[in-house]
């Protein structure tokens, strides 16, 4: 394998190793023009490392149009791309890292792994995979319930993220609907939204339903020739339910979900304070401080195409809210709209 020597200088300076001698591999650990470093760290415990060129996956994923190229050198442009995958490594790469292992970004165009020959392994194939899929779409299909904490302890909610198989899944969505009219919640039962959503994979999926409520926080002081003015800061809040999370494939037809969901309410009325402003002969003014009660709750989960994902959240306000969720791959023709 033909490796730039700047490319041994610049591993073993970042990783403050003893570069023993590369690892010979006939076969390329990550398809594309460019091949992958596998290095040799050595002391008491030896490990491997794969610096992995990411350039083509990192513009294949961040492009929106054809028109609109993505340098993957610009750091800004493809951060969020960057932490989902480092993130997506870090949560499910088998066998799970331990001690002194681990992936990082060299810069903005490698990724490096420290670690066991199966987790390069399956690093490599993560990142084939996501090339293959890069202009796929997954159709995500969602639920998001309410019920009391009693009628939750009913339905077996639990504390902890649920994954269904078929037949599991068919028994507890049938739990959920009305005797006698499937297309209905049951009685007790709120079904608040029940989006269904094309995302790409490792592309970041952000989704809220709510309302955003703007109150005056503070004042700056503002001097206009001969007087000073208070002009007010306005500052937003967002009420309601929000999803945020990403999507990987981690096998033809399995997927890894990282995702958060965050219910938050504003207590009414907004409470109020006067305060002075200093300014002899200025009026008091007032400002609002928002008191707002929010629960969050965080999952990563493996899960196939033909299973459901139950995700519950702490009680919030005396109600239980979970989220069924479910992913298949869009068939080719899908409306994506």
């Amino acid at each position: 394998m033909n490796c730039p020597a700047k490319s041994f200088v610049v591993v073993a300076l970042v990783l403050a190793g003893a570069v023993r001698a590369q690892v010979p591999d006939p076969r390329p650990l990550h398809g594309g023009a460019e091949a992958a470093l596998r290095l040799r760290l050595g002391g008491a415990a030896a490990r491997d490392v794969t610096l992995f060129p990411m350039s083509a996956l990192l513009t294949r994923l961040a492009v929106i149009t054809e028109d609109d190229p993505v340098d993957p050198t610009d750091k800004d442009s493809t951060r969020g791309l960057r932490e989902t995958i480092l993130a997506a490594v870090g949560t499910f790469v088998e066998p799970a890292f331990e001690n002194g292992e681990e992936a990082k970004w060299l810069g903005n165009e490698h990724l490096a792994v420290i670690g066991r020959p199966a987790q390069h392994e399956w690093v490599a194939g993560f990142l084939a995979r996501a090339e293959a899929k890069a202009d796929s779409f997954v159709l995500l299909e969602m639920e998001l319930l309410r019920c009391s904490a009693a009628l939750a302890q009913e339905l077996a909610i639990g504390d902890v993220p649920r994954v269904l198989d078929a037949e599991a899944a068919a028994t507890f969505s049938a739990s959920l609907r009305s005797p006698g009219d499937a297309a209905s919640p049951r009685e007790g039962l709120d079904q608040l939204i029940a989006p269904r959503v094309l995302v790409r994979p490792l592309q970041s999926l952000q989704m809220s339903v709510g309302d955003p409520v703007s109150y005056v926080k503070d004042y700056e002081l503002v001097k206009l020739e001969n007087r000073v003015i208070a002009d007010p800061v306005i500052e937003v809040l967002q009420t309601g339910f929000s999803f945020d999370g990403s999507l990987a494939y981690v096998g033809d037809e399995s997927f890894a979900l990282r995702c958060a969901l965050r219910f938050a309410e504003l207590e009414r009325p907004i409470a109020e304070r006067r305060i002075e402003l200093g300014i002899e002969g200025a009026a008091p003014v007032t400002i609002q401080v928002p008191k707002l009660d929010e629960v969050t709750c965080e999952a990563q989960l493996r899960f196939s195409a033909n299973e459901t994902l139950v995700l519950p959240c702490p009680e919030f306000r005396g109600l239980r809210q979970f989220l069924v969720l479910r992913a298949r791959r869009a068939p080719t023709g899908e409306d994506r709209r």
